[in-house]
């Protein structure tokens, strides 16, 4: 049996951006947990304590910016590793993304490769 390389969530409110990364990171072996809005995003952390979040910044309700924020002074999840999507020249967003403690990016215009080294394979 092979044995996952971790537990990934992926928080966009696009259905489609939700579904590529999700197989991308399926077929890296990763068990991966899915969220469409930042109500749900948080939820999943607390209950069940992903490696790694990759979180869209622009999403209806609770932004990407106000979940990197909350997970990061939540006491049992402040290490959780965050990396937010957002576009390629968006440098305020990722300046507020930095402010709110996002521990990387990913361009929303993403590829395999860049995926993978995001979640650190």
């Amino acid at each position: 049996m092979t044995r996952k390389a971790g537990k990934v969530l992926v928080v966009d409110d696009y259905e489609a951006n939700v579904r590529g990364l999700g197989k991308l990171l399926e077929q890296a072996n990763y068990t991966v947990l899915t969220a469409t809005n930042g109500r749900d995003a948080l939820e999943i952390v607390e209950r069940d304590r992903p490696d790694i979040v990759l979180l869209d910044v622009l999403m209806p309700g609770i932004s990407g910016l106000e979940v990197c924020a909350k997970v990061k002074r939540g006491a049992d999840t402040r290490l959780t590793p965050v990396v937010l999507i957002s576009g390629e020249h968006e440098r305020v967003k990722r300046l507020a993304g930095l402010e709110a403690g996002a521990d990387d990016f990913l361009n929303n215009r993403w590829t395999p490769r860049s995926c993978r080294r995001a979640c650190g394979r």
